[in-house]
């Protein structure tokens, strides 16, 4: 009887780690930008759609140009709607050209450009000790900070940084180099798109992803499966 429950307790074990596994590393969106092409992007607002183009960024690697103003949110939203809402999206961004008060990163449990979460790295004072890391909800238009905070690391200018932001449930955590930032509870998905932003300056975009995120149950099957295989190996030892 033992050693039966074992071996369901390890069917259990692989299976549910084999779908966690899976789930964190399938990617259901990727874009490069390597083909020279924006194909499926979107910018708002449309009369600024010239000033989002795909360009060579002197090292012969293909990104995402978008040449911001301040005074507006620049968006590109793309036409890939995940079939989840437990999603991670993240980009490769970099600063080319701070201002005082623009801020970039990624956008996403949205519906359209007037309804999402955005994420990213704000300039205070041009790439001083004033730049900080930004959460933001807009509804209905509406912008509201869902939390901000001083970043550890003076940001720099023409550096790459990986911005990131996870949603499960109604919790959205937000990465920095797949370093964790910022983390919020309570706030419900407003749809499933997903995209980049600026506001202000210049901002290259690079390696935009999207990838699933496990339910906790899953996650938990994984440990109830560890610690019923560890009590079943003593039961048999002790036999």
């Amino acid at each position: 009887m033992v050693k039966k429950l074992f071996f369901i307790l390890i069917s259990i074990f692989l299976l549910s780690s084999f779908v966690v596994a899976t789930s964190f590393a399938n990617q259901i969106f990727f874009d490069d930008f390597q083909d020279g092409t924006a194909d499926g992007w979107t910018p708002y607002p449309t009369s600024y759609a010239s000033r989002w183009n795909t360009i060579d960024d002197g090292s012969g690697n293909i990104v995402y140009w978008a040449d911001g103003r301040p005074g507006q949110d620049r968006f590109a939203l793309n036409d890939f709607i995940p079939s989840t809402s437990n999603y991670r999206v993240s980009a490769d961004v970099k600063i080319v050209r701070g201002e005082s008060g623009s801020h970039h990163g990624v956008f996403g449990h949205a519906s359209g450009v007037n309804d999402g979460y955005g994420f990213g790295i704000y300039d205070g004072d041009a790439w001083g000790t004033d730049d900080f890391i930004i959460l933001f909800k807009l509804e209905a238009g509406v912008s509201t900070v869902i939390e901000s905070s001083f970043y550890d690391d003076k940001l720099n200018d023409h550096q790459w940084y990986n911005i990131g932001m996870e949603f499960l449930g109604d919790t959205i955590t937000c990465y920095i180099d797949d370093t964790r930032v910022l983390s919020v509870s309570g706030y419900s998905s407003l749809g499933n798109q997903f995209g980049v932003l600026t506001w202000g300056g210049g901002t290259y975009f690079d390696d935009v992803t999207v990838s699933p995120v496990p339910e906790p149950a899953t996650i938990l099957l994984v440990g109830v499966g560890l610690v019923g295989i560890a009590g079943a190996r003593r039961k048999l030892k002790k036999k």
